[in-house]
């Protein structure tokens, strides 16, 4: 499993490509051949075409290398996620906002790195505050919170009313 393949160095990739290609790898003690069931999967933040307005740093991915995978987009699994929290609410206000920032083209990480940070300082004690300032707001301007507007609260989601009212006084 390649993680970050989009963040590599051209030249392990074409290194990577030949023994894909060939079904070996050359190492300086010998030539390993390929399992039967020898499989590649590469993940990546962009589609290799370099970096964009989110991931600046990444690389564009020479063709060859594209060539020789299939693109399957993933997006974050909601039950997955609240799985891996104690705080369902904040599960649900992570993902209420990520749809939202997404819905309305704003240029702001909500990772599931959001989620779990935020209900490990949750479980910590820390203000609603304090987690929204350093979990999900971070880098994103007033205009943009005023781009994201209120949030649907048909739960009495603690963290949707403090975010809409950060949102309303901002």
């Amino acid at each position: 499993m390649l993680d970050e393949i989009d963040a590599s160095v051209p030249e392990a990739l074409v290194i990577l490509n030949t023994a894909i290609a060939n079904g070996y790898f050359d190492f300086p003690n010998g030539k390993i051949e390929a399992h039967e069931n020898f499989r590649v999967i590469a993940c990546a933040n962009t589609y290799g075409l370099g970096g964009n307005d989110v991931y600046v740093g990444r690389n564009q991915l020479d063709g060859a290398s594209l060539d020789r995978f299939a693109v399957i987009y993933f997006d974050y699994d909601p039950t997955l996620e609240k799985n891996l929290v104690i705080n369902q609410d904040w599960a649900e206000f992570i993902q209420a906002l990520r749809a939202r920032i997404h819905q309305r083209q704003i240029k702001h990480i909500v990772s599931m790195r959001a989620t779990i940070y935020g209900d490990r300082l949750i479980q910590a004690g820390s203000s609603i505050n304090t987690i929204l300032m350093q979990v999900v707001f971070k880098n994103l301007q007033p205009d943009d919170l005023k781009s994201i507007g209120q949030l649907s609260n048909s739960t009495d989601n603690e963290y949707i009313y403090a975010f809409n009212d950060f949102v309303e006084n901002c």
